[in-house]
């Protein structure tokens, strides 16, 4: 220390400040916030999981044998559509719609509505900030119109392709009549660590977690009733009614909803903001994504 001192000296530096309990105080400081910002960090990038478990946020589902035969689950599929995309609805229709137990596409109001039996217009203005507002008058009227009627409700969009029998082997491990939602899973602003599912992917609600979702979420007024961010507005709803997020991968660990194309998926990495949204690491299973004509795009759900 006498040998850096005297060096310091003849180099003419002033070492009292360091020496000096002001220069202690704030190298401490500086270190305590450098912890703090790091831990922030870490805790953005790795969600913590384990102070959710227990209170109905993130359940894996029951893997054991249930009650339920897959040929018996009784799902009903919710189509956010528009008049617009009468294309996509056909498609829709001609494939993997029929393997629903019934199926509806929402519509808002236009000047020239479609009427079909498989149509449901709800009193919003056909516009993409209204969609949480869609499937808020879309779920009030199914929860009224079907009650005891399903097992299941998909939500999903007219450019997802869904296996429904792969869906139904999925959800055949898990307990409609209790609450829960499944999805691919995405994490949402920083204060609030129980996330959603990404509306890209689809999403399947439980009987019970619809119920709550209907008698405690939107009676008690939860998240805004409207917006562009559907899926992440009903997520937050679902979780202020107590319904908890269902681990929907598969035994290996992979997702079995995709919210990207396939083109993405095949060339890693994969797309930057699923990465960085994810809630568990990104480990996709098979999904396709086809292209004709105007960006008809399809997202196969691999369900193992």
């Amino acid at each position: 220390m006498q040998v850096c001192t005297e060096t310091h000296s003849k180099l003419g530096l002033d070492t009292s400040f360091i020496k000096s309990g002001t220069f202690r105080k704030q190298l401490f400081l500086a270190v305590c916030t450098a912890i703090v910002v790091l831990f922030l960090i870490l805790m953005d990038m790795f969600p913590l999981i384990w102070k959710t478990q227990g209170k109905g946020y993130y359940a894996k589902p029951s893997l054991k044998c249930t009650n339920n035969s897959k040929s018996t689950i009784r799902v009903l599929c919710l189509i956010l559509a528009s008049a617009y995309k009468s294309r996509q609805m056909a498609a829709i229709e001609n494939t993997w719609a029929k393997r629903c137990d019934k199926y509806l596409f929402i519509n808002g109001q236009t000047n020239n509505p479609q009427i079909a039996e498989t149509i449901l217009n709800v009193p919003v203005l056909e516009e993409r900030r209204h969609l949480t507002m869609k499937m808020r008058h879309a779920f009030k009227y199914v929860y009224r119109a079907y009650k005891g009627s399903f097992d299941w409700i998909l939500k999903c969009d007219t450019d997802t392709y869904v296996v429904m029998e792969n869906l139904r082997n999925l959800l055949s491990h898990v307990d409609p009549f209790q609450p829960g939602y499944l999805g691919f899973h995405m994490k949402a602003w920083r204060n609030h660590r129980y996330g959603y599912m990404s509306g890209g992917g689809g999403y399947a609600i439980s009987w019970q977690g619809f119920h709550q979702l209907i008698h405690k979420g939107f009676k008690n007024g939860c998240g805004e009733e409207d917006g562009s961010s559907e899926d992440l507005n009903i997520g937050l709803c679902l979780g202020d009614s107590d319904v908890p997020v269902l681990n929907s991968r598969d035994k290996d660990g992979k997702e079995t909803f995709h919210p990207a194309n396939i083109q993405r998926l095949l060339r890693p990495p994969h797309p930057r903001p699923i990465r960085n949204r994810a809630w568990n690491k990104v480990r996709f299973d098979l999904s396709f994504y086809f292209k004709t004509g105007r960006e008809a795009r399809c997202k196969i759900y691999q369900c193992m």
